[in-house]
């Protein structure tokens, strides 16, 4: 514990609630100024009985220079850590298009992170080409293709970081589909699967592309089952590798981008469980703090051993994975893995790490809020589980 302390803490009042939250690789905008600051990806929802429309929102808030300058008349939190209780000075908006239906997910195309798949409460999935609009545009039915394939509708969605425009996705009909989005544009706004793949029974909640292997993603159920999967075995219930069923339903899954052998997943029960897929026994490590369901875990881009568990309990915890073979000789009765407990106001809805800035966190919460926060890391990172 206390490897880490707040470097600084910025939040901003969304109009409506946010599911999703990513942010973009610096170079990913073409109109370029001179800190032109660290792109986001959100979705906001509209209200229910109203006629406000869900929004896919394509912002820019301060990079780490832009920063600098706020701070240097910072207003210091009780906490002792820099804050400032609004952004809206700071975020600008660059691409907004509008939607009737609820965002549930949305991952920008790590080839050309204005090239946008999106979820929403229907079965298609909507694929939005963002390099077309100016600022502060609002785009309504334009530059817009519909992935057909699912049967319902669902959270799980994932690009392939070495094949261009292969997209894989899971629905609540326990189907996967994987489209070939940048082959099929051309001639048509209905994109259909190239491969469909099937488990036997419940519903899929996560899925994800392995960063090794373009052949090979996961998937996590309601059965709580981690499934792991080859497209070169394509068949309905054709898999490569399979857990045994945990104790509870699991939520959501994420390979770690530096070693090709492990990768994290949350529970319901608020269970975070490190997995070596050379053996789907049991979990080789179980982190045990959330109180509530796990809505998210996401591997840090900049240190191999450093993850981040997000909470409907309102906790962004930070997991340091190889402090288990350490000694613990402290009187905490926190696991020993745990790094730093960030608490929110409300259940967390979505977390990204920064692409461009190592430390720094992007929040959504189901108030409505965007927090931006930042830490200080105080110790050395070691080697993952060793």
């Amino acid at each position: 514990m206390n490897s880490f302390s707040y470097e600084y803490k910025f939040s901003y009042q969304l109009k409506h609630a946010s599911y999703s939250v990513q942010s973009l690789p610096s170079c990913a905008f073409p109109e370029t100024t001179l800190d032109s600051g660290e792109l986001v990806l959100l979705g906001t929802n509209k209200n229910k009985n109203t006629s406000t429309k869900s929004k896919l929102l394509l912002a820019s808030i301060p990079s780490e220079d832009g920063i600098a300058k706020l701070r240097e008349k910072p207003q210091k939190g009780k906490t002792g850590f820099y804050t400032c209780e609004s952004l809206s000075d700071m975020i600008r908006k660059r691409r907004s298009v509008s939607s009737k239906w609820q965002i549930y997910n949305m991952k920008f195309m790590p080839q050309n992170p204005l090239q946008v798949a999106c979820r929403n409460e229907q079965s298609e999935i909507l694929f939005y080409d963002l390099t077309k609009a100016s600022d502060d545009t609002n785009l309504i039915e334009k530059n817009i293709w519909t992935l057909k394939g699912l049967g319902s509708c669902g959270y799980g969605l994932s690009w392939n970081a070495s094949l261009p425009g292969m997209l894989v996705a899971a629905g609540h009909d326990n189907t996967i589909c994987i489209w070939s989005v940048l082959h099929s544009i051309v001639n048509s706004d209905t994109i259909h699967p190239l491969s469909t793949f099937r488990i036997r029974r419940g519903a899929i909640n996560d899925v994800c592309w392995h960063p090794f292997y373009d052949f090979v993603f996961g998937t996590v159920d309601n059965s709580g089952k981690l499934f792991i999967w080859d497209v070169r075995m394509n068949g309905d219930g054709e898999f490569a590798l399979q857990s045994n069923t945990t104790n509870s339903e699991i939520m959501c899954l994420s390979f770690n981008p530096f070693d090709q052998n492990y990768l994290a997943t949350g529970d319901i029960k608020g269970n975070v469980a490190i997995w070596d897929d050379r053996n789907l026994y049991r979990p080789v490590k179980l982190l045990q703090y959330h109180s509530s369901e796990v809505t998210q875990v996401v591997w840090s881009p900049f240190y191999e051993d450093l993850l981040a568990s997000a909470g409907s309990d309102g906790h962004i915890i930070l997991w340091k994975i190889g402090n288990w073979m350490k000694s613990h000789s402290g009187t905490d009765d926190l696991p020993i893995e745990v790094e730093f407990i960030h608490k929110c106001s409300k259940a967390v809805t979505g977390i990204s790490w920064s692409a461009s800035s190592p430390l720094r966190i992007l929040s959504v919460s189901e108030d409505a809020s965007f927090e931006l926060t930042k830490f200080n890391y105080n110790v050395s990172v070691i080697g993952i589980l060793y």
